[in-house]
């Protein structure tokens, strides 16, 4: 049997959704591209979406991407997220790149003056 182990990436993206849960934010998951499934491919969210969407209070929407700590991200993927956080910052939402649980909590409590639940 295959033991399923996360990458270093899939690690963070554990940990941010774990905070986020346990803090009692309001927070959707997001999966992008596409998969095969019975009888076709399933489209997921758009290439370069954020990781996670955060909907904090008085309409505050801040979008999350995560990265591990020694991650490097290829070109063609920096061009689909940088064009997804133009389109976000646009709608007046925030977007950030986040590498652990503490950068989260600072972006989240100083970046955007939101208190520590």
């Amino acid at each position: 049997m295959r033991k399923n182990t996360l990458s270093p990436e899939g690690v963070v993206k554990k940990e941010i959704g774990d905070y986020l849960k346990q803090k009692g934010y309001t927070y959707f998951r997001m999966q992008a591209g596409r998969i095969r499934v019975r009888g076709g491919i399933m489209h997921l969210c758009m290439p370069g979406t954020a990781d996670f969407l955060v909907c904090l209070q008085a309409g505050w929407n801040v979008w999350i991407e995560c990265k591990s700590p020694k991650g490097i991200t290829a070109k063609e993927q920096l061009d689909v997220q940088a064009a997804f956080r133009l389109r976000v910052e646009a709608l007046g939402h925030a977007y950030t790149r986040c590498r652990s649980v503490e950068e989260v909590q600072q972006f989240l409590s100083f970046q955007h003056g939101m208190e520590e639940r």
